[in-house]
């Protein structure tokens, strides 16, 4: 019988995690589940973010989780950088009729 690859965390570390990351501007969950198939970590976690994490984001992240799980696991977080939406500049502006 196959097994997911992934499994969903329980809702009350699900809610500690998105306290943290809410406030932070520029900071998005992306990801959050139990892989199955990662032996070297518990939980994983994708972020995405417009500007460089908090110092000491990994550190609080992991206590969080440890501390809503009540054991010592092993969490890995991937961050990935996120472009900013690009604003084209009136040179890229299509021409209207009102424009001439």
């Amino acid at each position: 019988m196959r097994r997911p690859l992934s499994y969903p965390v329980a809702p009350h570390v699900r809610e500690a995690v998105d306290q943290l990351i809410d406030p932070i501007p520029g900071v998005e969950l992306l990801s959050m589940a139990r892989l199955s198939i990662e032996p070297e970590a518990d939980i994983t976690i994708v972020v995405a973010a417009t500007r460089t994490l908090p110092e000491g984001f990994r550190e609080k992240l992991t206590d969080i989780i440890r501390e809503e799980r009540g054991d010592n696991v092993i969490v890995r977080l991937f961050a990935f950088a996120q472009a900013a939406e690009a604003v084209p500049d009136d040179s890229e502006k299509p021409a209207t009729d009102t424009d001439s």
